[in-house]
């Protein structure tokens, strides 16, 4: 194989195979892709290494099915129908770790001996830069979809009253109430943008919180007041509990937190619960949802909120729950929702955990103190 000498010091990996699975050449390029030194490789048979290489590709560990092909003219029938054709593969290098590769390869003839040959390319980086880049537009496209999803009421609601016969018709205390609610709508969109783009930015693992310490009672408030609208459209009523003494205990208790981005955590677990609560058929009154409840406790290391719900998720899901785009039945739901309250709470050096049994579910979100 004097004629193949300058492939040597090629940049990609080149193998050269007699029919019958003798190795003849395995260049340098070859040794550093597969771990294997071409002292080693020329020792043993062609389908030894493939079966080792490609275990997920070829199950028969000892290569005895890719031997007979080898020793057949089966190969010969795959070499040319493959020929010319790149295809990507995962190499298991010796040393354990698995990498991606583009391979292709051809057939020659000389002196009636036939000769195969492959070239092989480590595509490592290339699989980092498309999996970056598949997170970046993912990211984007997570942010779109949250901006479009929460803005369309405060939106509509803007619109609709700034547009109204009735606010020219009002008095002046009344004209006043149309615009606080204008006011309150547009603070509203000004948090889901910010929310919007701090996602987005801590899924791509850039986001540093700018947290502060926040009144644990002024924080519960704000929740509470959040909430209204949505208890109120749902029907449903909302329990609050904690332990009083215990929280007072610890003067001027504050929770360290970025404020938009956790209300809106507790706020999506709340209507979840609210949404997900059975409604109550009540003779002679309004139907309405059982009532969900936020219980918040304390240990030495963190403070927990629980939100409480009857109804049990869906069992198809339960493994998936915290996944993105996974939604179940929800109308309107694009299955963002747990996804990003995970997001949110891991950025806080925090987490959710779950239960869902007997008729009941309870989502816990854990912060440290």
């Amino acid at each position: 194989m004097e004629q193949f000498k300058f492939l040597t010091n090629a940049n990609d990996g080149v193998v050269i195979v007699k029919k019958g699975g003798d190795i003849l050449f395995w260049n340098i390029a070859q040794e550093r892709i597969t771990g294997i030194s071409a002292t080693e490789a020329k020792s043993q048979k062609i389908w030894h290494l493939q079966a080792a290489l490609m275990p997920n590709l070829y199950a028969d560990k000892k290569g005895d099915l890719l031997k007979n092909m080898w020793l057949s003219n089966a190969v010969e029938s795959v070499v040319s129908e493959k020929a010319n054709q790149i295809m990507e593969f995962s190499f298991h290098r010796m040393d354990g770790s698995i990498i991606p590769v583009e391979q292709y390869y051809y057939s020659f003839s000389e002196n009636e001996n036939k000769y195969f040959i492959a070239f092989t390319k480590d595509i490592s980086e290339r699989k980092i830069a498309e999996n970056k880049r598949r997170q970046t537009e993912e990211a984007a496209r997570l942010s779109d979809q949250v901006t479009d999803h929460n803005l369309r009421s405060p939106l509509n609601a803007i619109y609709g009253l700034s547009d109204s016969d009735l606010v020219r018709e009002q008095s002046d205390e009344k004209l006043f109430q149309f615009m606080d609610t204008i006011h309150d709508c547009s603070d509203r969109m000004l948090r889901i943008i910010k929310i919007k783009l701090l996602i987005a930015q801590i899924e791509r693992g850039n986001e540093k919180l700018e947290k502060q310490n926040v009144s644990f009672f002024s924080f519960l408030e704000s929740i509470k007041k959040e909430f209204l609208y949505s208890s109120a459209k749902l029907n449903v009523k909302l329990k609050v509990s904690f332990d009083y003494l215990e929280i007072k205990k610890q003067k001027n208790f504050e929770i360290n937190i970025e404020e938009t981005l956790f209300q809106s955590l507790l706020i999506n677990l709340l209507i979840n619960a609210a949404e997900a609560s059975p409604i109550e058929k009540r003779e002679g009154f309004p139907t309405k949802r059982k009532d969900i409840e936020l219980a918040i406790t304390l240990d030495d290391k963190n403070i927990y909120f629980s939100i409480h719900n009857f109804g049990e998720v869906p069992k198809e899901i339960r493994n998936v729950l915290f996944q993105k785009y996974v939604t179940h039945k929800k109308e309107g739901g694009n299955g963002l929702g747990l996804y990003s309250a995970l997001l949110i709470a891991e950025a806080h050096n925090g987490n959710i955990t779950y239960i869902s049994e007997n008729g009941e579910t309870s989502f816990t979100v854990s912060l440290p103190i």
